[in-house]
């Protein structure tokens, strides 16, 4: 049996807001980056985590049952909008919070630049 290789490359999906997937193109072609990945990675990389500071609230996301016709409503509400709705699959509070914080340090390294 083949050992497992801990240290392999693991995907993380972040949420971003549109206008940071923008500040994320602009670095990438003022650095000469093949990809939005290689800046997230350099960003993560470089960032001093000792001189964060948050503002934000801690989120925490929940689970809800609602009613066929009540979800229904809801739907329709976001298409009409234009707002995407999402399913997020069931996570840890430790693994939330760290993924938070992620987000959180990405979005100031990128604020910074």
């Amino acid at each position: 049996m083949a050992k497992k290789n801990n240290n392999a490359p693991s995907p993380l999906t972040f949420d971003l807001p549109l206008s940071l997937i923008g500040k994320l193109g602009a670095h990438q072609k003022k650095l000469g980056l093949k990809s939005a990945s290689e800046v997230v990675r350099l960003a993560i990389g470089e960032y001093d985590y000792n001189e964060f500071k948050t503002s934000s609230e801690e989120h925490r996301q929940i689970s809800v049952r609602l009613p066929a016709d009540m979800k229904s409503k809801l739907a329709k509400f976001s298409k009409k909008k234009k707002s995407q709705r999402r399913r997020a699959p069931p996570r840890s509070d430790r693994f939330a919070r760290s993924e938070v914080r992620q987000k959180e340090a990405l979005s100031a390294e990128c604020a910074g630049q």
